[in-house]
């Protein structure tokens, strides 16, 4: 009797230490963490959920504690794109196309493209970025990856993999200089990846949904598009960005 006595007590011991443990601690969960959306499998991401909603209930003041998405930046701010090129600053369009500019600032203010490169560069035509695959050296999986930083009602709302942005379209033009989302032949279909126009590309009106435009670096541009080129249209040099927002008064 006694014996059993004991065993309850120490399994009560156990699981209320289990219990007090301090979710922020976890170490499955430090380990998911470091890991980038894309990077997760659908079950690492909903454990990473479930501990990151208990991390910060159980720490409502601890400031080391990041949420996933963070919702800090107005939809006019403006957006600066640093490389060893030089540095462009884009002004938004949050009243053509705001869905594409809260995704945009989304992945931003997350840090999503920082160690991300131009992946994609055609001398007279655009320079293409913003895909999370591009942060490795696996050149064939670049331009196959990315997803919208929120729901937008495309996909399945449990599983960021799947997020997308519904198209924009609009009667602005692309004009050397012009932001616009990349996507596939499916109109809904944008997620992280962007490009900027080189020159004057018509065929991309009203097909694509612009939602900004370079206001200073132009010239950073035309350096890229000067770069060596693989077959698959791939810089031989890596152009890395660092993406951060950058009003003047920051």
């Amino acid at each position: 009797m006694k014996l059993n006595i004991y065993k309850y007590i120490f399994l009560a011991l156990f699981f209320g230490l289990i219990s007090a443990q301090n979710p922020c601690e976890d170490p499955r969960y430090l380990k998911i963490k470091q890991k980038s959306l894309d990077e997760m499998s659908d079950r690492e991401y909903e454990y990473f959920m479930m501990k990151e909603r208990a991390c910060a209930e159980s720490n409502p003041l601890n400031k080391s504690t990041k949420p996933l998405l963070k919702t800090k930046f107005s939809l006019s701010d403006k957006v600066c794109i640093k490389t060893q090129y030089g540095e462009m600053v884009i002004k938004l369009f949050p009243e053509i196309a705001p869905m594409h500019v809260e995704n945009f600032l989304t992945h931003v203010n997350n840090g999503y493209y920082n160690g991300t490169i131009f992946h994609r560069v055609i001398p007279g035509f655009m320079i293409q970025g913003g895909d999370p695959n591009t942060k490795g050296d696996n050149k064939a999986i670049y331009g196959l990856g990315g997803n919208a930083g929120k729901y937008f009602g495309i996909g399945k709302e449990d599983n960021p993999k799947t997020w997308t942005v519904p198209s924009e379209f609009s009667n602005l033009k692309h004009t050397k200089g012009v932001l616009s989302m990349a996507r596939s032949n499916n109109p809904n279909s944008a997620g992280s990846q962007f490009f900027i126009c080189a020159a004057i590309v018509p065929h991309l009106d009203d097909n694509y949904s612009v939602f900004g435009e370079v206001i200073e670096g132009l010239e950073i541009i035309d350096k890229i598009c000067t770069l060596k080129r693989d077959s698959r249209d791939n810089p031989l040099e890596r152009v890395e960005m660092e993406v951060f927002i950058c009003n003047p008064d920051n």
